[in-house]
């Protein structure tokens, strides 16, 4: 893979379009549809194979530049015209270097975090050993006491709160791929206990949550610690802006982190 990745990079940057050593996008993407089209499907190596044979130059065309060389001439003496081109490559290139530099390399073992690691080989993420038993569950203490559950059944937490009744299948599959959402349904929960005054006083919320990728072991990956409830009021209470900030760096007000 690395040396696919390699001599795909040195060919399409510093070889001009056309070059016969080119070709060697067209095998790897052929390689990919062939040996992963059951991860990736087979939209993205068609759509890079056929724009390969599309804009290949023909014989009569004049030579023309590497990217290299373009990017460096652009560089150099700018032209209005290709303002918006050398933008759009500027994007291309910092938005994968989002991970190492905001995050220190510790991204989180949860689908924002491999959003924002350089990789596109997350194909499965997991938090169900089976149907009917999940790796995740919340938690409210009233009082520092457990929550007692009424739903006594073999594969319920007796201390956890059934947030699925409060969401849609698709939700309750959402919120544990996504567990940034996690103070959000803390705190719908905190709000129907209180309304069915279920507990008088000093109500947290707390979760736990395991997860598996690409069919490897089991993680926890939110800290059962955490009050999410004081983690979804410092979230609330900052302006716009800062929830927008936040959001983009996948960060919560410093003192509530829980994942």
């Amino acid at each position: 893979g690395i040396l696919l990745d390699a001599a795909l990079f040195f060919v399409l940057f510093l070889l001009p379009p056309g070059h016969r050593l080119q070709h060697i996008s067209l095998l790897f993407h052929g390689f990919t549809g062939f040996t992963m089209s059951q991860r990736i499907g087979y939209a993205f190596p068609l759509a890079m194979t056929s724009t390969g044979f599309l804009f290949m130059p023909n014989e009569n065309e004049a030579p023309l530049q590497s990217h290299a060389n373009w990017l460096m001439d652009q560089l150099i003496k700018p032209k209005k015209h290709n303002i918006l081109p050398l933008v759009w490559l500027l994007i291309q290139w910092t938005l994968p270097l989002r991970m190492p530099l905001i995050s220190g390399f510790n991204f989180k073992y949860t689908r924002e975090g491999y959003r924002w690691s350089w990789t596109m080989m997350l194909h499965s993420a997991n938090s169900f050993v089976q149907p009917g038993l999940s790796l995740m569950t919340l938690r409210p203490t009233c009082s520092g006491n457990p929550f007692p559950n009424p739903m006594k059944t073999p594969f319920v937490d007796v201390q956890s709160f059934s947030y699925e009744q409060l969401l849609s299948p698709r939700g309750v599959q959402a919120v544990q791929l996504f567990p940034r959402q996690l103070p959000h349904v803390a705190n719908q929960v905190h709000r129907t206990l209180s309304n069915a005054r279920a507990c008088r006083k000093d109500l947290k919320i707390s979760a736990s949550l395991f997860s598996s990728a690409n069919n490897g072991p089991y993680h926890r990956i939110v800290d059962p610690a955490v009050d999410l409830v004081s983690t979804y009021r410092a979230l609330a209470s900052r302006p716009y802006m800062e929830k927008l900030r936040l959001a983009l760096i996948d960060k919560v007000p410093r003192g509530h982190e829980f994942i």
